[in-house]
């Protein structure tokens, strides 16, 4: 069987090549990663870059482990999250913080036992998970990311009784009050360290889980400075409100803007049930949204975001409104936006067509060949915007079809 995917995928590639489509490229990390996120005090880059026709992906080696990074964003992701945890451990391996440690396991003793006793309603105290969304974005340059995130390691099975599961949601707070204040602190140590207080990196997650439950029923409190983090200044958290407001807080906040923004109730409510767009992300995206002005079709873009099957698709989604959002002043203001087969379009006073595509690094293949919808044929003239580069073939072949294509675009 192995020997069929590799005589099958050898047959794809030669009728690609045949096509004149580009191969899938690869490049030495230091001629692609921005020199502050190739190597630090704590993190080096694997020294290959490979990219799939839109995105680059590379492999951050530090003492905590490899973390792979799916696109460029991610790449400033995860090295800034090696120096969020490294001070946390630094923090942890304190003689304060084994006092206050002690402390809090005495607290988680009680607490314990308080499940124990009522086990499931100690569970139902503590807020649990949400159904998500399984309808996926169509687009390839955002599935791509998906594709390496699927074929990692899936995280091992959950064996727990019903019993150790009441426990260890009693121990995240022990009560619904409990739980806040716990929150609290994990907010408040994530701002330390410059964290995102709702990173899906799971060594973070856990190791902000440990202090914030410390600080919260051990007493630990420590004087601390900001690390200084190497990074692009691409990925930045939404101002402060994720710091300062509840996830409860946080979401009606964001619920008002896009319902100040003419957002449908249905386009709403799908976007808060998808999983994939974390607090953060979600507001990123709505601030993006509320950006555009009176544009009509904005609730189209909400729909296709709470669409995202994964947090690769939810942020590739967000980055394509942060462009348009961020293009809005130039092209005289948005007059409208539709998403014909899962693409946005995004249409000016003028009737220009704007295609934005979040990528990285853009071959021509099969997947970069736009989709003759009825808006793009209608404009009266077209463009791709990227937020990255595209190769010459991409761009000639491109412009052969119609479109010319905008590289470097901002996202902020």
């Amino acid at each position: 069987i192995a020997g069929a995917v590799v005589v099958g995928t050898t047959v794809a590639s030669e009728l690609a090549l045949a096509q004149g489509f580009e191969p899938a490229p690869t490049f030495e990390s230091a001629e692609v990663a921005p020199p502050a996120l190739l190597k630090g005090p704590k993190h080096t880059l694997a020294p290959t870059a490979k990219g799939d026709g839109f995105l680059l992906s590379f492999d951050v080696k530090s003492e905590f482990g490899t973390w792979h990074a799916i696109d460029l964003e991610m790449l400033d992701v995860r090295v800034k999250e090696v120096y969020s945890l490294a001070p946390l451990s630094d923090v942890s391996k304190t003689e304060i913080f084994a006092q206050a440690f002690g402390k809090a396991a005495e607290e988680k003793a009680r607490a314990v036992g308080r499940a124990v006793s009522d086990p499931v309603g100690t569970a139902k105290a503590i807020p649990g998970g949400v159904a998500r969304f399984a309808k996926g974005v169509a687009r390839t340059a955002k599935g791509t990311a998906d594709t390496v995130v699927a074929n990692q390691k899936d995280a091992p099975a959950d064996d727990r009784t019903t019993t150790d599961k009441a426990q260890d949601a009693a121990v995240a707070g022990a009560s619904a009050a409990g739980d806040a204040l716990v929150a609290g602190k994990r907010r408040e140590w994530a701002q330390k360290v410059g964290a995102d207080p709702y990173t899906t990196n799971q060594q973070l997650s856990d190791k902000l889980d440990e202090v914030a439950w410390t600080a919260y029923a051990g007493g630990f409190a420590l004087n601390f400075a900001v690390p200084s983090i190497p990074g692009l200044g691409m990925v930045e958290t939404a101002d402060k409100l994720v710091y300062d407001l509840p996830p409860g807080d946080l979401q009606k906040r964001n619920d008002d803007k896009l319902k100040a923004a003419g957002i449908t109730d249905a386009a709403r409510k799908a976007l808060f049930v998808n999983r994939n767009f974390t607090p953060t992300i979600e507001t990123e995206l709505v601030d993006a949204i509320a950006a555009l002005g009176g544009a009509s079709g904005k609730s189209l873009l909400v729909s296709l975001a709470a669409e995202s099957k994964t947090e690769g698709d939810a942020r590739y989604i967000r980055r394509c409104v942060q462009m348009l959002a961020a293009g809005a002043k130039e092209v005289g203001g948005w007059r409208g936006f539709t998403t014909s087969r899962n693409e946005i379009e995004a249409v000016t006073p003028e009737l220009r067509v704007v295609l934005p595509w979040a990528v990285g690094y853009m071959t021509w293949n099969a997947e970069t060949v736009p989709v003759m919808t009825a808006p793009v044929q209608a404009a009266t003239a077209r463009e791709v915007w990227i937020s990255g580069v595209a190769t010459d073939k991409a761009k000639q072949e491109l412009k052969a079809r119609g479109f010319a294509v905008l590289e470097k675009r901002p996202v902020k």
